[in-house]
């Protein structure tokens, strides 16, 4: 008998330079031209041909009433489908370019038109309808209507009447004889005079009286309003409330509203010392 012959595999270890391209190879796939003008030329005339195709197909469909399932969808034309045009900058209404070639050859079978129930009759163009009357003016705005006011401008004071309400403004004529609109509140403040640096007299109630005191600003948020005692709660309101540094070196926050105005010894009551450049006094008109 022979003598067995025993095999041991072993991996065969390709040679490195084998498997490297030649210079050759390596020059050639390095220098191949991406793009070929003959395949993009076969590919675009490709396409044209299957569109003309499609496009035939199409028309004959059209020619044979239509709807044959060749894979043409219909389009939603119920529903939300309306698109909003875009508007530009500059207030350009910017309109998408209605695409005619998509219409080929539509159908010219008549549609008989839906009858619908007469409407009201329509006003023929040109004629007006009574416009509507302008809401009657609050009573605070009627209140001011006459009443003297007066404002700084510039370190220097005029002063002026509320002539008429025309909403929602009252006009206010000055003595130079400028014109001016504001609101009721605008108007308030100008009928009570107060600004910052004038100088009132406030009653604080039947133990103190009368203090005089010079205005330093208007309301702050946050600040607490003061009430003499023998005002009922909760009478103030910050709409007209001024800072006043009093004579007697306090500071307080006080409501010098307009229904309070006068010289009356009652708590809350207020007026101007002095009317500031010689104009008239609102106090009582």
């Amino acid at each position: 008998m022979g003598r067995a012959i025993t095999r041991s595999w072993r991996p065969i270890q390709p040679d490195a330079q084998a498997l490297l391209p030649s210079n050759a190879e390596s020059h050639h796939r390095n220098h191949t031209p991406v793009y070929d003008k003959g395949t993009h030329e076969k590919l675009l005339s490709a396409s044209f041909r299957f569109c003309e195709d499609y496009a035939r197909t199409i028309e004959a469909e059209l020619k044979h009433g239509g709807a044959s399932g060749t894979g043409v969808s219909k389009s939603k034309s119920k529903g939300k489908g309306k698109e909003r045009a875009d508007t530009g900058k500059g207030g350009s209404r910017k309109t998408a370019a209605k695409s005619t070639k998509s219409q080929v050859n539509p159908p010219t079978t008549p549609v008989k038109p839906t009858p619908t129930k007469a409407g009201p009759k329509t006003p023929a163009k040109g004629k007006r309808h009574a416009a509507e009357p302008p809401p009657p003016a609050p009573p605070e705005a009627t209140a001011l209507v006459g009443r003297a006011v007066r404002k700084r401008f510039e370190d220097e004071w005029f002063g002026g009447t509320v002539d008429s309400y025309d909403h929602p403004y009252l006009k206010i004529v000055y003595e130079d004889g400028d014109v001016e609109e504001a609101d009721v509140g605008q108007a308030r403040l100008l009928v009570s005079g107060v600004d910052v640096d004038v100088r009132v007299q406030y009653h604080f109630g039947s133990d103190l009286g009368w203090i005089g005191g010079k205005v330093l600003g208007r309301y702050r948020r946050g600040c607490v309003i003061y009430e003499p005692d023998e005002l009922p709660e909760d009478s103030t309101s910050t709409a007209m409330a001024w800072r006043v540094k009093f004579d007697d070196g306090d500071l307080e926050t006080v409501d010098l509203c307009l229904e309070r105005q006068s010289r009356d010894a009652r708590a809350g009551s207020w007026y101007i010392e002095a009317d500031p450049g010689g104009c008239a006094s609102s106090v009582g008109k």
